[in-house]
């Protein structure tokens, strides 16, 4: 079962996503609403692999601390963790600027768009 890790600061997202992952996949669901929580957590447990989650998803427009501000911090962080984590940018944006962006980050696996459908989550990791 892949534990799956939502970080979006929209509780209506998060609502929306279980919802679909309760009907298509067979997932643990964590959910975050701001990422410095997240990279506390990562930290806090980074030799621990059961407490790793497998996937994040990844909201890039978020308050408090970005998407982007998190992969910066998330790419230091990676070389510590005990497990590989496939990151997944769930977005709205279709702005080309952020769609080229996130190849600067060979840990994210793919960039999907809002809504997110059946066919996307079972094109990603999380379905697997």
């Amino acid at each position: 079962m892949t534990d799956l890790l939502i970080l979006d600061d929209d509780p209506l997202q998060h609502m929306v996503l279980q919802l679909m992952i309760d009907k298509y996949c067979p997932c643990k669901v964590r959910h975050y609403y701001d990422g410095n929580s997240v990279i506390d957590y990562l930290n806090e447990h980074s030799t621990d692999y059961e407490m790793l989650p497998d996937v994040i998803f990844l909201d890039i427009n978020m308050p408090q601390i970005t998407g982007w501000q998190f992969l910066e911090n998330y790419k230091t962080l990676a070389v510590q963790l005990k497990k590989n984590i496939d990151i997944y940018i769930v977005s709205s944006s279709i702005h080309p600027h952020d769609l080229k962006r996130v190849n600067n980050y060979p840990f994210v696996k793919s960039y999907l768009i809002k809504p997110l459908t059946r066919e996307i989550l079972e094109a990603s990791t999380v379905y697997h």
